[in-house]
């Protein structure tokens, strides 16, 4: 997998923890049942205001354990509206991903978790960490492939 991206919208709501758009490429499918979850050289996560770069490590149980390699902040917060469709997309080669985040500006993130783990399967999700979000996120289009990387 060398590029992985995805459109959204982010719909106000009357909670209190914001909902995210999340994608991720894995080499194998988790398994729920047993806790146990594979290795990730990119999970990436963002909401309004924030966006997260992780990787994680393959666990035999206890669910994924995320670590981030790379974080940042969006000032202004990206609009809630309901309508403004945000787009992100990372494009891997080796140890290198770069980012294009949806306010315009590009992030590199360098680790060699994300050359060794490369994996060949895409996911993507909305997720609200509690049930009453503050902002609901939905996909317009997503994408995930092995082309050549527009840069």
């Amino acid at each position: 997998m060398t590029r992985i991206g995805f459109r959204w919208i982010i719909s106000p709501a009357k909670g209190k923890s914001p909902g995210v758009a999340a994608a991720a490429v894995t080499g194998e499918l988790a398994h729920f049942i047993d806790g146990s979850s594979p290795e990730m050289p990119l999970h990436f996560i963002v909401d309004s205001d924030s966006w997260n770069y992780s990787v994680a490590p393959e666990r035999d149980k206890g669910g994924v354990e995320l670590l981030s390699i790379a974080s940042g902040t969006f000032n202004p917060p990206l609009a809630e509206d309901g309508k403004t469709i945000h787009s992100v997309e990372i494009c891997v080669a080796k140890d290198t991903a770069t980012l294009s985040l949806p306010d315009g500006t590009e992030q590199t993130v360098r680790d060699p978790r994300i050359k060794a783990w490369a994996s060949r399967f895409a996911f993507f999700e909305p997720f609200s960490a509690s049930g009453d979000p503050s902002s609901i996120a939905g996909f317009t289009e997503v994408w995930a492939d092995s082309k050549p990387c527009r840069n």
